[in-house]
């Protein structure tokens, strides 16, 4: 019971995606046009006096080029981290031997 609970809450917290199986010129038209009209809802919203709720995007596939560029700018962030806080940028435990230093 507990572990369901468990996978019920990750599942809730990551932002649905799609698959590239999934997409075509129709389906990223669609959600360009559902984007829109969200940002036009915010617009007229504000216009009302109405604080405007966080905009939900379309959800898009992520692909082999973006989950590559989001592992560099991970590196990047720990490596900064690294040198500015040094006890906290061992996130990941280096081998030893490894020359981290």
């Amino acid at each position: 019971m507990l572990r369901r609970r468990e996978r019920e809450k990750e599942t809730r917290a990551k932002p649905p995606r799609r698959r590239m199986v999934d997409w075509s010129p129709t389906v990223e038209i669609l959600s360009a046009i559902l984007d829109r009209l969200g940002e036009l809802t915010q617009a007229v919203a504000a216009l009302g006096g109405a604080k405007p709720h966080k905009l939900q995007r379309a959800p898009v596939p992520v692909t082999a080029y973006d989950r590559a560029r989001d592992r560099i700018r991970e590196k990047k962030h720990h490596s900064l981290v690294a040198r500015v806080l040094p006890g906290r940028g061992q996130a990941r435990p280096q081998k030893p031997g490894d020359g981290g230093g």
